[in-house]
């Protein structure tokens, strides 16, 4: 529930709200972020995430969305992934048209080189 009280004068600025999901494992498995611009519009979804993981709670995805479409598209490889939970690699297969190219700053990561 949204409660505002605003004089005739002010200005409504809006409102923004994050909600997160976890699983029976207290693990992160989305968030999605709103915003209200007007007092009586319906919320805007302005940012999203989701995580999926493996049995033994390694991270294998991580998706993430802005208005402006996909951004993240994480998917993370583990060296011997039955016996040790060491990452390996992530790759990012986002197609990025707009904003920050992060995906040399991933590789050289992966590399031990960031």
């Amino acid at each position: 529930m949204y409660t505002s009280l605003v004089k005739e004068d002010e200005v409504y600025i809006g409102s923004s709200h994050t909600l997160y999901r976890y699983d029976q494992l207290n693990r992160i498995r989305s968030m999605e972020q709103e915003t209200v611009m007007d007092i009586v519009a319906t919320p805007t979804n302005d940012y999203a995430s989701a995580y999926t993981y493996d049995a033994n709670g390694n991270l294998l995805t991580l998706t993430g969305t802005s208005p402006d479409g996909l951004i993240d598209d994480f998917e993370y490889h583990y060296i011997d992934p039955d016996n040790t939970n060491q990452l390996d690699y992530v790759d990012d297969n986002a197609i990025v048209t707009s904003g920050v190219d992060d995906s040399s700053i991933i590789t050289q990561f992966a590399a031990g080189l960031g």
